[in-house]
């Protein structure tokens, strides 16, 4: 696998870290050839000034990155609110795939992309803030030869993020102030470019590496194959006995498959228990009752949308209200497709469950003894 020349850099941080990104950017050199992929923590909601406020300190272009980009050398690519900031190996993507670490934009999935695309050439950089996300990441660019950079604790402002990448790695191959890490990372920068001229990078890959990247991979989509194995394992009805993939419908609680012969009942730890069909029937009611959440929740949020739209009219800004209600306009549609692919052609629970009852019943006759 070839690889651009300079080093590709990612830095993540959360709270008490814009500042020091600020400094961090400030000092880097204006001559960076190495890509630069930042993700901060930020609100789902509202207009990020992120660009704009980072861009004051940076003498390279700052933009929040955009689906399909192409990498280029020397330019900082910001994870845009509410979305994983995928590196690979010559562009970048963006995915509204599942939360991590209960946040989107999450700094794992930037880490780990980043270290299998580039292997050692990654530099990967943990700054302020709460809880751990970036630790798992973090912990991937060390196994894959990369180098590890972590914000001192003793001088962050939130000491979690930095002290659990401590932890998880057993150590990072920098521990530095925010003062010096601009120019340790135009260094770093600098050597991975060296070394990439002196021999191709991700050649070689160990095993624990291989198990790593088997786990993640696809992870800006809902399954891994390892998840994707247990679910295989319980279609195919291979989990007697065990743990399965279920919850109870009662209390949210893990199932267990308890089977006696050809008796099989779901029961979860605090001991709701269910006969197949019941279960299957509860499932059932649980996804029309979703479904029908979700239609009401579209029509609340179309409504809610056209009062907003019509209180701009009434200030005058008709650009601004037709903008307004064309988001209105997109929920109806979604709330059309909901009702008429989803919701009409739901299963009745109940004649669901009596199919399979009477299936069962009927392979059950067949197996008694005659006479």
């Amino acid at each position: 696998m070839s690889h651009p020349d300079p080093g590709i850099i990612v830095i993540g941080g959360s709270a008490g870290s814009i500042e020091v990104l600020g400094r961090v950017l400030a000092d880097l050199p204006s001559d960076l050839q190495a890509p630069v992929f930042v993700v901060v923590h930020l609100s789902p909601t509202g207009n990020s000034k992120l660009p704009e406020v980072l861009g004051r300190h940076s003498s390279l272009p700052v933009a929040f990155a955009r689906h399909g980009e192409r990498i280029r050398p020397g330019r900082v690519y910001l994870a845009p609110p509410d979305m994983h900031l995928i590196v690979r190996e010559d562009c970048v993507e963006l995915s509204h795939g599942p939360r991590e670490n209960h946040t989107r934009p999450a700094i794992d999935p930037t880490f780990r992309t980043a270290a299998f695309a580039h292997g050692e050439q990654v530099i990967g950089v943990v700054l302020s803030g709460g809880l751990d996300d970036g630790s798992v990441g973090a912990t991937i660019i060390k196994a894959s030869g990369g180098i590890t950079v972590v914000q001192d604790p003793e001088e962050a402002l939130y000491d979690s993020m930095p002290r659990s990448a401590l932890r998880y790695m057993e150590g990072a191959d920098h521990i530095v102030q925010a003062a010096k890490m601009g120019s340790l990372l135009g260094r770093l920068a600098r050597e991975a470019s060296a070394r990439n001229g002196a021999e191709e990078t991700g050649g070689t890959i160990d095993q624990g590496e291989q198990q790593m990247e088997e786990l993640y991979a696809n992870q800006e989509q809902s399954e891994s194959p390892v998840i994707q194995r247990d679910m295989e394992s319980q279609a195919e009805n291979r989990r007697a006995n065990s743990i399965t993939i279920f919850t109870c419908p009662d209390c949210g609680g893990t199932l267990w498959q308890l089977e006696l012969g050809n008796l099989v009942r779901f029961q979860c730890h605090v001991g709701h228990a269910w006969s197949p069909e019941v279960v299957l029937a509860q499932k059932s009611e649980q996804v029309e009752a979703t479904l029908w959440a979700a239609a009401r929740l579209l029509t609340e949020k179309a409504i809610m949308t056209r009062q907003f739209a019509r209180q701009v009219q009434q200030n005058g800004d008709s650009e601004g209200a037709q903008r307004i209600t064309e988001q209105a306009d997109l929920d109806d549609e979604h709330l059309r497709i909901l009702k008429e692919q989803l919701l009409e052609a739901t299963p009745n629970p109940s004649s669901q469950a009596a199919i399979i009852s009477e299936v069962l019943d009927r392979q059950y006759q067949k197996d008694m003894p005659s006479g």
